[in-house]
């Protein structure tokens, strides 16, 4: 395993203060982000978080490691996704489904992509609305409308 894919489960962790979270976000499962942690921590010698009954919480020697390799793993992150998106940040992320699910899942997981140039277009949809819900035009972030919750991400009901 490469210490890159350490360091990154590690930023995930710090950020997120929960083995489980960033395990979640990184599509691996939490005993995977746990020896992660462990193996850079043996690499470093010394202890990066101090686990918790709910979640950890980072050491001085995290916020040290945090601060000065962060930048520049988000800086190969966006450059790597560059070249996959041919050079260009931007473009419209369709989804559609229950406004409810779409607000609680996956709203902070794409609140990221407005800043990096992106739209979300969102066809919000019930089991018992389907139906009438796919003839209703779809609501694209950002928008001049404005919702009636705090969040950019909250699509409009049937």
């Amino acid at each position: 395993m490469s210490h890159l894919d350490h360091l990154r489960t590690f930023l995930e962790a710090y950020r997120l203060k929960s083995f489980s979270r960033a395990a979640e976000r990184l599509g691996i499962t939490q005993p995977a982000a746990s020896l992660h942690v462990q193996a850079l921590e043996a690499f470093v010698g010394k202890p990066l978080f101090l686990r918790r009954a709910r979640g950890v919480s980072a050491t001085a020697e995290a916020d040290e490691l945090a601060r000065s390799v962060g930048p520049m793993l988000d800086g190969l992150e966006r450059k790597l996704a560059s070249y996959r998106l041919g050079g260009e940040l931007g473009g419209t992320v369709h989804i559609a489904g229950p406004s409810d699910f779409i607000y609680a899942k996956l709203a902070t997981g794409l609140s990221p992509l407005l800043a990096q140039g992106f739209r979300i277009r969102s066809t919000p949809a019930t089991r018992s609305a389907s139906t009438a819900c796919s003839k209703r035009r779809p609501q694209t972030w950002p928008s001049r409308r404005r919702c009636r919750t705090s969040s950019p991400m909250v699509s409009h009901a049937c």
